[in-house]
């Protein structure tokens, strides 16, 4: 609540510097104790500073910082290792996740599929991490980010992918080993393969 009589009222936002008609102002918190700036656009790093002054001379300043953030982060995911037959593939895979956003949060990467830590490296608005599939399996993974304005990117999802760097190994056993001048059976043979 601020008192009536206010004599001295300013308002600007830094950075772009804004400046309102105080007198409209005044009239609106003198009216009702409140008043409403409007701002809008897609930038960064804001600051309302209020300083407002009473008939005694009384000071009182106040600092609200903020952001407009309209635009949705963006997500690309992209492979090492492109190189299948089909689904499967025969050497490792590491993914490389990159996440290009102003007002990242690492903590708010919702990460499915894969149990992991992402450790970030910044470069400006743009965020990288790695994934590595290094262990024979089925994954399917995926992930998804919101900013701290609640603009959710497009999500991620791989699709099945397996990783076998694993060589088969056939083995063949037979029934009968009576052989005669080497390599000569009598009776049938049989072979088990596995």
């Amino acid at each position: 609540n601020l008192p009536v009589g206010i004599d001295n009222f300013e308002v600007m936002i830094q950075k772009d510097y804004y400046y309102f008609d105080k007198t409209g102002l005044i009239k609106e918190i003198l009216e009702s104790g409140t008043s409403s700036i409007f701002v809008n656009g897609d930038s960064q790093e804001h600051g309302i500073a209020l300083n407002v002054m009473d008939n005694a001379g009384h000071v009182t300043e106040a600092l609200a910082r903020f952001a407009i953030d309209t635009t949705p982060p963006v997500i690309n995911v992209s492979y090492d290792n492109n190189s299948s037959q089909g689904m499967y593939y025969a050497n490792n895979r590491t993914a490389t996740v990159t996440i290009i956003e102003k007002n990242f949060n690492p903590n708010d990467v919702r990460l499915r599929g894969v149990n992991v830590g992402l450790n970030w490296v910044s470069s400006g608005d743009v965020h990288t991490a790695y994934i590595p599939f290094t262990e024979d399996g089925t994954y399917n993974w995926g992930l998804e980010y919101t900013d701290m304005a609640g603009n959710a990117g497009q999500g991620y999802s791989s699709g099945e992918f397996v990783i076998d760097k694993t060589a088969p190994v056939v083995d063949v056993t037979w029934d009968n080993n009576d052989a005669r001048n080497g390599n000569y059976y009598k009776n049938v043979r049989t072979a088990t393969i596995t």
